[in-house]
């Protein structure tokens, strides 16, 4: 009785072929991300009578190897046969022990032979294509590299061993990173209003994000992108329009596994007539934001925002005026309205209400519209972007 070891060998008498022949592996999906599939197409009309392939990893190491192809079960590299019969089939997997073959199971590569032995018009030819194998890697990351392995026949042993083949070999990657989780908890909230335009932005980072793409602005989709690549959980908005304005921002969380569009948030500003970049806007926050400097004609005396038949500068603003006139800021402060006599929001020696003041009343003092024409830039009462108002109170 003769026990022996079938190792496969070739000898090439013919001229290379090129691209009848290809191996490939694919990478699987969520918890199956380290389980690799190698999968064979043959164009040739010559089948594939076996494969020899180094498979290696970058990373991590092979664990376990599965679900070979039934077309192609003997294993040459240590199948045993007794008498012509095979006792022993074992594993494609060769034994490191073996002469040109990688360390297997349990190491950064292993070695593969996998033959079909059939009788032409007896048994079923092998599938032109198909699985060869399975195997499952330990690491998370890194490519799978696939290569012919010259001892032990070439990469692939065609059936007429005339023709010999140069397959195409081709790797894969692994990538077991879990996208990372969406931006949350938006300050200012989404669909907020009265917002301050100073306010900041801040974002709670998603789970697993370790940078990410910021973008604000007044459209949507935000188009500005104000932090790329940033670590930071904060944007400094500087100073935004406070006349009720809407904003849009967006948060697009990265890692080594790609990008998670985050939700469009928006928030609205604080409502105020005055600009945030009028010259008088700290002063006009200073006194409590008083509504009679947003009038329309009260930079021309018109105090208390109505108009009687004598016109909009009337009497009764000059009663206004009286009052404060020449009063200090303690006092002003007492006197109900009397910071709206403060027609040009500017302090002199004398106070706020004084004489440049009273040049300005004089001049409208009960002066049609023709001639007591509004703040704004425009004769025309119509608010422009260049001009201070975000809109009149009266």
């Amino acid at each position: 009785m003769k026990k022996f070891v079938l190792v496969l060998a070739l000898v090439a008498l013919a001229t290379p072929a090129w691209a009848g022949v290809t191996v490939s592996c694919t990478a699987g999906s969520d918890a199956d991300c380290n389980l690799i599939t190698v999968s064979y197409n043959n164009t040739e009309a010559n089948n594939v009578r076996a494969f020899a392939l180094n498979i290696s990893v970058s990373t991590g190491t092979i664990v376990s190897a599965s679900n070979y192809n039934a077309d192609y079960d003997i294993y040459p590299g240590q199948v045993v046969i007794v008498d012509g019969v095979i006792t022993e089939p074992n594993t494609p997997v060769c034994k490191s022990t073996y002469p040109d073959t990688l360390g297997g199971l349990g190491t950064t590569g292993m070695t593969i032979e996998m033959a079909s032995l059939y009788h032409q018009g007896v048994e079923p030819v092998p599938a032109k294509s198909g699985t060869l194998l399975k195997f499952r890697v330990s690491g998370s990351s890194g490519t799978i590299t696939i290569a012919g392995n010259s001892t032990r026949g070439g990469a692939v042993i065609m059936e007429n061993p005339d023709q010999v083949i140069t397959p195409t070999l081709t790797g894969c990657v692994i990538n077991c990173v879990t996208l990372p989780g969406k931006a949350t908890n938006p300050d200012p909230e989404h669909l907020a209003t009265g917002v301050s335009a100073t306010h900041d932005l801040f974002w709670t980072a998603g789970s697993g994000a370790t940078s990410r793409d910021v973008y604000f602005g007044t459209v949507t989709p935000p188009e500005t992108k104000v932090i790329a690549d940033g670590t930071v959980l904060t944007y400094d908005t500087g100073t935004m329009s406070n006349g009720g304005k809407t904003y849009y921002w967006q948060v697009n969380e990265k890692n080594s596994g790609g990008t998670t569009t985050g939700d469009i948030w928006r928030f609205t500003t604080v409502n105020e007539c005055l600009k945030n970049t009028a010259t008088e806007y700290s002063q006009w926050v200073l006194w409590g934001k008083p509504n009679c400097w947003c009038y329309k004609r009260q930079c021309r005396g018109d105090g208390n925002g109505t108009k009687n038949i004598g016109g909009t500068v009337q009497s009764l603003d000059l009663a206004m005026f009286r009052t404060a006139f020449n009063k200090n800021d303690t006092v002003l402060t007492t006197i109900t309205n009397g910071i709206c006599s403060d027609y040009n929001h500017t302090k002199n020696i004398g106070g706020r209400v004084q004489s440049l003041d009273l040049g300005i009343f004089r001049t409208y003092f009960n002066k049609n519209d023709t001639i007591c024409t509004c703040c704004d830039i425009d004769a025309n009462c119509v608010l422009t972007d260049a001009d201070k108002y975000n809109f009149w109170t009266n």
